[in-house]
């Protein structure tokens, strides 16, 4: 007499769940490859590279031609610190997207945020509180009056503008009037002056007169019909 096996539900169920989690997994592995694929025809038809450590403009790691040839940007002015700005001009007829550009000087470093704009033809400053919130931390830009620099870079790291200043000469000290012209600003010489080379006509005189406007000693210097 012929003995039938008990058929058992669970072994059944038991395969089935393994036979579907085999083909879930196969159908994922040849999504990923044909996914790897695609990326390296991508690139192999634009015939780009990437080289090691670049950051593109998202900070993905990749960066195009075009991102790294960036449009003019000119550093218009500064201000000194501290409450120091950075004014940025647009000479171009387009807005220009300043994502991950840098500001750099001698201390520090700044990345302006992603999503920064300038439009055409227009200005943007960048004030101390956004390049340096916290100025008694080292490794933050600041802007010496003394002498200093700020450079402009763009995200691949290639110069755009730069701005160069240095110590500020004091201006020359005023000569004060010679007291023998009360009325009238003249410095006592060197070098002698003639009635030609000062604007001033009918002006009062007092000895000893340095630059002997008083001709006929009246009093009064550089007349008129002289």
């Amino acid at each position: 007499m012929e003995v039938t096996q008990p058929y058992d539900v669970r072994t059944r169920r038991r395969s089935s769940s393994e036979i579907f989690l085999t083909v879930v997994l196969s159908f994922l592995a040849i999504l990923m490859i044909f996914g790897t694929i695609e990326r390296i025809t991508v690139r192999e038809r634009e015939g780009t590279t990437v080289p090691e450590g670049s950051r593109g403009k998202e900070g993905k790691g990749e960066t195009s031609e075009a991102e790294c040839d960036s449009p003019k940007i000119v550093i218009l002015s500064v201000g000194y610190d501290p409450g120091g700005y950075v004014v940025l001009y647009n000479p171009n007829t387009f807005s220009v997207d300043l994502s991950g550009w840098i500001l750099s000087d001698d201390e520090g470093s700044y990345q302006i945020p992603y999503g920064t704009f300038i439009a055409r033809k227009t200005m943007l400053t960048i004030f101390s509180s956004q390049y340096n919130p916290w100025p008694w931390r080292r490794g933050r830009m600041w802007l010496d009056e003394e002498g200093d620099h700020v450079a402009l870079f763009n995200p691949c790291g290639n110069l755009v503008d730069i701005k160069t200043w240095t110590k500020p000469e004091p201006p020359p000290p005023e000569k004060e009037g010679d007291p023998s012209y009360p009325d009238v600003c003249i410095p006592p010489p060197p070098p002698d002056l003639d009635c030609k080379d000062i604007p001033y006509r009918n002006f009062r005189v007092l000895p000893p007169d340095p630059h002997h406007f008083d001709a006929d000693r009246d009093g009064i210097g550089c007349e008129t019909g002289w």
